[in-house]
């Protein structure tokens, strides 16, 4: 029977580990902010410390495996297939049948300097860029319910920054930068040319009085309705 890498990896591994307790902790939170400088460097590091380590063949070989577990312990922390991102190290235990051949493929896959640096390179990278796609899908995500939202409840006098966060379940200054990031404007902002749009249509397509018109786009105060449909 083929031994997957999940099945070598201490079993607590496979609940989430917090990031300070990683070996490998100063590579994972630079592979949190994507910088490519930054996580050359950290692998560069992880491959000193290797060195510096692992005074036997076994003993590089058990140090590597550490390395390939903390990456196995990460994507599962990140909800991520690590088989997916780990490319050839995954194929080349599959016809292992023991956990010392596991780490015996592992060893010789990864088994000088350079493969093993460009590997760690390779692996940051890919985890890092899933990492911001998630991300960017999720903000994505967040800015079309909040635009929905509006759509829904433009005509509400009551609806405001405050609610829709509230109804996002998400903090104001969270929601205010990743709004303003995506669509290039403020939620408030947004929210004002979107009743204006709408304001601008019943003025257009019907024979409404100005305060009626006000109600009907969330606007309680006539006057203050006018003086921003103006402007």
């Amino acid at each position: 029977r083929a031994i997957n890498i999940a099945e070598i990896v201490p079993k607590e591994s496979k609940k989430t580990v917090p990031l300070e307790e990683t070996r490998m902790q100063d590579l994972f939170r630079a592979i949190h902010v994507g910088d490519q400088e930054e996580i050359r460097k950290e692998a560069i590091k992880e491959i000193e410390k290797l060195h510096k380590n692992a005074d036997t063949i076994s003993q590089y070989n058990l140090a590597t495996m550490e390395i390939v577990s903390g990456f196995f312990k990460f994507c599962a922390n990140n909800s991520m297939d690590f088989n997916d991102i780990s490319g050839n190290v995954q194929s080349r235990t599959e016809a292992a049948v023991t956990e010392d051949e596991v780490r015996e493929a592992i060893g010789h896959f990864l088994g000088d300097e350079t493969s093993m640096t460009n590997w760690i390179i390779n692996m940051s990278t890919a985890i890092s860029e899933k990492l911001k796609s998630t991300r960017n899908s999720t903000s994505r995500r967040m800015i079309t319910d909040a635009q929905n939202i509006v759509k829904q409840r433009y005509m509400e006098p009551d609806i405001s920054l405050d609610e829709v966060c509230a109804d996002l379940g998400v903090s104001n200054s969270y929601f205010s930068s990743i709004f303003k990031k995506e669509t290039g404007q403020p939620f408030v902002t947004y929210l004002t040319d979107y009743r204006m749009d709408r304001a601008e249509e019943l003025v257009l397509n019907t024979d409404e009085k100005s305060y009626k018109i006000a109600e009907k786009v969330g606007y309680q105060d006539a006057n203050y309705f006018s003086y921003v449909f103006k402007k």
